[in-house]
């Protein structure tokens, strides 16, 4: 019997993989994108989560980050968080994952 509780996740929704297939074949390279009405916060990281996973499954590094909704028109009448990603290569996020170690590493000094 194992010590600890293995939660195994939900697969992915095959359609945020053909999202961020379009945004590569549109050539939309470290373009920041917005996906708009998410009605609370657990949904808008629920939606974060699964646009890097799908980065995950086609080999490419999505920077993906929520924010309140300011009042906006484009995502309707419930629209609370806003997701901003951007896509980057592998070579690109390891880089930027590098930076963010070095800079931690320094602030710990």
């Amino acid at each position: 019997m194992p010590s600890q509780v293995r939660i195994i996740s939900p697969r992915n929704s095959a359609r945020w993989d053909t999202l961020i297939q379009g945004f590569i074949d549109a050539g939309a390279w470290k373009q920041q994108q917005t996906y708009f009405g998410c009605v609370s916060q657990d949904r808008a990281d629920r939606v974060r989560r699964a646009l890097r996973t799908a980065g995950k499954h086609l080999g490419i590094g999505v920077y993906a980050f929520w924010q309140e909704c300011t009042g906006c028109n484009d995502g309707g009448p419930g629209c609370r968080y806003h997701v901003n990603f951007s896509i980057h290569t592998m070579e690109e996020a390891r880089e930027y994952k590098a930076r963010q170690a070095q800079q931690l590493a320094a602030s710990r000094r």
